[in-house]
């Protein structure tokens, strides 16, 4: 399978970290919860099939079959990461859905108010300061 995003894979970096400090290239993953995996497919069929055909096939392949999946990140917070991105992002219409999920993962209803405001308010500093949009 070609790399997902092949100009950052092949870009040559040099951060001083060695090829001997990076994770596996095939981490052992969490267990897939079939019944799951197969409405979140067929919901995003139903959405993104008839416009692109590859953006599913990524989404299950990359996204939902090897990065959600991976032991390193426990899925609460790649929940969390998932919600600040969306913040960042302005797609409010996904959040509710996520915030739900990532609280069906252990975030308390307190723990969600204190992630979701410096989220949305950092982003909307980091757009003035950077001359985004709104400022």
């Amino acid at each position: 399978m070609a790399p997902f995003f092949p100009n950052v894979v092949s870009a040559p970096i040099n951060c001083g970290i060695g090829t001997d400090q990076l994770p596996p290239g095939s981490p052992n993953l969490l267990p897939l919860d079939p019944a799951a995996e197969d409405n979140r497919a067929r919901t995003v069929e139903q959405m993104v099939g008839p416009i692109s055909p590859g953006l599913v096939e990524d989404t299950g392949t990359v996204l939902f079959r090897d990065l959600w999946l991976r032991q390193d990140l426990a899925p609460r917070d790649r929940r969390m990461v998932t919600v600040a991105a969306l913040i960042k992002g302005g797609q409010f219409a996904q959040l509710s859905y996520h915030l739900g999920r990532v609280m069906d993962n252990g975030l308390t209803r307190s723990e969600a108010s204190e992630m979701v405001s410096p989220s949305g308010l950092l982003c909307r500093m980091a757009e003035r300061v950077l001359g985004g949009a709104g400022s």
